[in-house]
């Protein structure tokens, strides 16, 4: 028979996979079994702390890989259409300030001096150019596609 102690003592060395020795039947200090308990606790909350921060780094790698494949995008685009190189290096510089800046925190303060009726339609047109992404609505009569957003 097992004391509440060991229970919770079990339940955390299986939980948390880390295990720091065996319970025997002549070995049921509480102090002990505290200290484990908090230890595979600890273990957990670190885990938890460096798993965030590696997905973190790698969801930034990403954008960052993001960003360099649109500009290549953006330069062949403009090599195709013979874009004067000045007005290539503008409109790259312009992109990559986009992808680099978070636009929303810059013009937020812009946004909520704007009238409540110019934010409502600008809503409703962000709504809109999400839904005529969709095949089957984009199809439909703008009345309907207006109803949906």
């Amino acid at each position: 028979v097992f004391t509440l102690s060991t229970c919770i003592y079990v339940s955390m060395y299986y939980l948390t996979g880390v295990g720091y020795g065996d319970i025997s039947e002549g070995e049921q200090d509480l102090s002990q079994l505290s200290y484990a308990v908090f230890m595979c606790a600890l273990s957990l909350v670190i885990n938890g702390i460096l798993v965030g921060n590696v997905v973190t780094l790698m969801g930034q790698a990403d954008v960052e890989g993001l960003r360099r494949t649109r500009l290549v995008e953006t330069k062949a685009v403009l090599d195709f259409f013979n874009v004067p190189t000045s007005l290539q290096e503008e409109i790259l510089q312009f992109q990559n300030h986009v992808f680099t800046k978070d636009v929303h925190k810059a013009y937020v303060s812009l946004i909520d001096h704007l009238p409540h009726e110019i934010k409502g339609h600008m809503s409703l047109q962000a709504r809109l150019s999400l839904i005529k992404g969709i095949p089957v609505i984009s199809a439909s009569h703008e009345i309907v596609q207006i109803v949906l957003a």
